[in-house]
Parts: C-alpha cells; structure tokens; sequence
C-alpha cells in the first residue's frame, strides 16, 4: 500500500480498524530511516574526501527530503492508531447496538408467543374443567344406579374406554388428565377440589399490554 494512499484514507478518516491496522502495517518506518542514514553516510564521506560543495547540497537537500519523510511516516502511524481505536469503538458500539436490538426483537416475539401461550392454555383448562365436570356427572350417576341396584348401568370414565380401544388394559399408562394443574390457570387441592381463583396481574395475557 502506497504512502499517497495511506494519506489519502487518513484525510477521509473512513475506513474500518482492520482497514486503518492494514495501513499502519504497510507503513515500513525502518527502510525510510535506513535510507535517511545512507544519505548521511554518503555525506559524511564527501565532507571527508573535500567533496564539491553542490554535491554537498545536493545531498543535503535529500536528507531533508528524507527526514520529512520519515517525519511523515511517523505521524501517519500515529494517525493510523487513532483511527483505528475510534474505528474500533464505533464498531463494537454498533455490535453491542446491534445484539441489544436484536434481544429486544426477540422479547417482543417472547411476548407475542405469550399471549398465545395465554389463549392456548385458558382453552386446554376450558376442556380440563368440562372433562371435570363430566367425570363428576359419571362418578354420581355411578352412585345412583348402584344404589337402584343396576350395577349393570355403571358407566365407565372415558380413559377406561379409550385405553380398551388402543389395546391397553388399563389407562395406566395414558395422560392422567383428571389431575393436570397448571399454576395461574387450574390450580387445585384434592380429586374434587375446587379452582382456585387467580388474579388477573399473574395470567400471561397482561403480555399483550406491552406490545399494544
């Protein structure tokens, strides 16, 4: 990479850290240096032999040269550096920007997802609270019948005759959904016990107040 280049990127001042470190690294300060002692050496010489004075000057003149270049590799390294450090914090600024955004994305999409969350699970208890309902009008027409003394009209739960179906012998092993409890939402004490009441500020649908 060329000095005019180097130059030409630290006057726009635009450019990524690992744009502004690959210019610090073309920049070869010792062979500008080296090339500033020769010159001197080359001097040194002619002033030892009685040199012409325009061959003097002449070299002089390119050891200024030289030094202002050195000056200015100098100053662009330094130059380099800065840039490259506010590159880097406007980088990593961005990075942490852009990971903050990308958490916020994902809260709001956990908000939405709890509000159907919400809807889902109200409706599961609905149908926990009439599958209830429905083995406690089981349960005491079971009673009755047997204290008519037709056993014969008992009705079985609904589990007995789905496990019968699928080839179990008992519904052992199916869902017991007789004694599902879902905190917030169908909480319980007992077989028979009583919903709980839940208050409102504990059901997930208040989500959807923060996303409306």
């Amino acid at each position: 990479m060329k000095l005019n280049s180097i130059l030409e990127l630290i006057s726009k001042r635009k450019g990524t850290a690992a744009e502004f470190q690959q210019a610090h690294d073309a920049l070869d300060v010792a062979s500008v240096e080296a090339a500033v002692d020769a010159l001197e050496a080359e001097r040194q010489a002619l002033l030892l032999k009685d040199g012409a004075d325009t061959q003097i000057e002449a070299l002089e003149a390119k050891i200024r040269d030289g030094n202002r270049e050195v000056e200015r590799v100098h100053a662009a390294k330094a130059a380099l550096q800065r840039l490259r450090q506010e590159a880097t914090n406007r980088e990593q600024a961005a990075a942490l920007d852009k990971r903050a955004a990308t958490a916020r994305a994902v809260q709001r999409s956990m908000l939405l997802q709890l509000v159907d969350l919400d809807l889902a699970v109200t409706k599961v208890c609905e149908l926990l609270d009439k599958l209830e309902a429905g083995r406690r009008e089981i349960r005491e027409a079971n009673r009755f019948v047997v204290e008519q003394g037709r056993s014969d009209l008992k009705c079985p739960f609904p589990e007995y005759v789905l496990a019968e179906h699928v080839g179990l012998s008992t519904p052992e092993s199916l869902p017991r959904f007789w004694t599902w409890t879902l905190d917030g939402y169908r909480q319980r004490s007992g077989e028979l016990g009583d919903r709980s009441p839940v208050r409102s500020e504990l059901r997930l649908s208040r989500a959807k107040e923060l996303i409306e």
